[in-house]
Formats: C-alpha cells, sequence, structure tokens
C-alpha cells in the first residue's frame, strides 16, 4: 500500500545515505515513497567508501543548488553533503558569502534546507563495531579533510540535526559539535539509537517536520 505523500516546500530532496548502507536500507524507502520529489542516491561500495567517489555521485544528484532542493544526509553522507557543497561552490576560487562562484565562473545558489541525521565532522570515537572501527582508522579521513562548517554554513539553507541519546556508533557529542559548526537547531530523539532498521528506525517522521520548518 502506498504511503500518503507528505508535502514539504521544495521541488527536490537529495537524500544522502551513509557507511553499508543503501536507498534499500533503514528509513530511505519509507521517505522516497512518502515526499515527493525525494531521491536517495545509491553511492557506490557504501562498504568501502570512497570519498571522491561519493562526492562525486552527491555532485550529480543535487546538480544546481537552490531555494527549492533539500538535502537529506544520515551519518557519513552527512559530511559527504558538506562537502559536496563546499566543492560545487568554492573549489578553484576565493569567493564567499552566501554565494560562491564554481571553477566555472557560475554562481552557486544556498540549499532551501539541509537536515542532517546522526552527523558527524571529527574523527570517531571506537564503538566496537570491527568495521566502521576499521573503516574509521583506514579510510575516514579523506571524507573529513578539508572540511570547512562556517564558510559552507550560507549555502546549507535551514539546517536541522538530528540526532539520539543513545548513540552506539557516533557519539551524540560529536553530532552536537557539528550543530554548533553549523549553528544548527538540534532535535534530539530519545532511544533511536543510530537510526537503523536495526534500531527500530524505518521511518523518521522527524526528518519531514524539519522540512516544514
Amino acid at each position: 500500500m502506498r504511503l500518503s505523500p507528505h508535502t514539504t516546500p521544495f521541488e527536490r530532496v537529495v537524500v544522502v545515505h551513509g557507511f553499508r548502507a543503501s536507498p534499500q536500507h533503514h528509513w530511505f524507502p519509507w521517505i522516497a515513497e512518502a515526499v515527493p520529489g525525494a531521491e536517495v542516491v545509491a553511492l557506490p561500495d557504501s562498504a568501502s567508501p570512497d570519498a571522491e567517489a561519493w562526492v562525486d555521485s552527491v555532485t550529480r544528484a543535487i546538480g544546481a543548488p537552490g531555494p527549492e532542493v533539500a538535502v537529506v544526509a544520515h551519518s557519513l553522507g552527512c559530511v559527504t553533503a558538506v562537502r559536496t557543497v563546499q566543492r560545487l561552490a568554492f573549489e578553484h576560487t576565493s569567493t564567499s558569502g552566501i554565494t560562491g562562484a564554481n571553477d566555472r565562473g557560475h554562481r552557486v545558489s544556498a540549499l532551501g534546507a539541509f537536515v542532517a541525521v546522526s552527523p558527524f565532522s571529527d574523527p570517531l570515537t571506537h564503538t566496537g563495531d570491527q568495521g566502521l572501527d576499521e573503516f574509521a582508522s583506514t579510510g575516514l579521513a579523506p571524507f573529513l579533510d578539508g572540511v570547512d562548517l562556517a564558510r559552507v554554513r550560507p549555502l546549507l539553507g535551514e539546517v536541522t540535526v538530528i540526532r539520539s541519546d543513545d548513540d552506539p556508533l557516533v557519539a551524540p557529542h560529536l553530532s552536537d559539535a557539528f550543530a554548533e559548526g553549523l549553528g544548527a537547531r538540534t532535535r534530539v530523539v530519545a532511544g533511536a539509537r543510530h537510526f537503523l532498521a536495526a534500531h527500530g528506525a524505518t521511518e523518521l517522521p522527524e526528518v519531514i517536520e524539519a522540512l516544514n520548518r
């Protein structure tokens, strides 16, 4: 049975999943069906992510940022989205401000909104998850290097961070630091852990609430 669509102010909602995920995992099928204009980006090799490949994929999905476009991201997808907007706006240029000029000299508009679920932009603490801890020690640095939250903030639109109070994979203080770096409103969902299907998160209505702020 199809879900009743949840309208938002945006023509497109680009959804960026995280480590070891896909558009078929967790709450991503729900948002793809429930929200008109939502697209969950299928990121390559999510069990062994490559920062450049992920940013390239999200760059293609976002296309031209603007107030009619929102981005929703989860976990590793959050810093990937920030890197993507930073690249679109600022790489190969010294322009800064609410709009930037990319390497083709085109002005880059701000997104309408950015919703970050369990985000981080600092190294992860030890989790006890062998695969994640191995990735954190060997493959995470390229995702984090050069991220400038303060500089990219004006290009993200209305920013909301959603985190739980008991996340076993991304420590809550890391999500709070991400929120502080972007001056974001934070919504804490009690007992939601890392918002995975295994943690009971197959829907996430807090995302739609954030998009409609």
